[in-house]
């Protein structure tokens, strides 16, 4: 299933195997299901996501996961930027066994510590600088 748009209305492409979606493609980001347990998620390079992106990119995580809890991989592209403020969203129905970020940015990294000092997650998360040690880590956690 193909939804095209313009550039008010927000983009989607998912595509299928079998009968579940394994790449849902969202304004700035892709989602995709990379092992059975481990859903991956990029942010594009040079990048401007709203909170609208991020709780986007948690949604597209539900859908692979078909509401069970995997493991996310968080993989953040280069110059990309996060315009949030205030953002508040029902987590309660994103329960991943663990997170994993991965970027090579001082202001992601700040950021992202900021997060973990005001929210305190149920799960395990931790900061990569390459994707693969992001994944052994995970496929090590739970």
């Amino acid at each position: 299933m193909t939804y095209f748009c313009t550039k008010f209305i927000l983009c989607m492409h998912s595509f299928k195997i079998f009968g579940m979606e394994t790449i849902i493609k969202k304004r700035t980001t892709k989602t995709t299901l990379i092992d059975h347990k481990i859903v991956r998620t990029e942010y594009e390079n040079n990048s401007i996501s709203t909170a609208s992106d991020v709780w986007d990119s948690y949604e597209s995580y539900i859908t692979l996961s078909q509401n069970n809890p995997f493991k996310k991989l968080i993989v953040i592209g280069k110059n990309a930027y996060f315009d949030i403020e205030n953002h508040q969203c029902n987590m309660d129905r994103v329960n991943p066994i663990a997170e994993a970020f991965v970027f090579d940015s001082l202001p992601i990294r700040l950021t992202l510590l900021n997060c973990k000092r005001l929210i305190h997650s149920k799960h395990p998360w931790k900061m990569f600088k390459t994707e693969a040690e992001a994944i052994n880590w995970l496929k090590s956690v739970g």
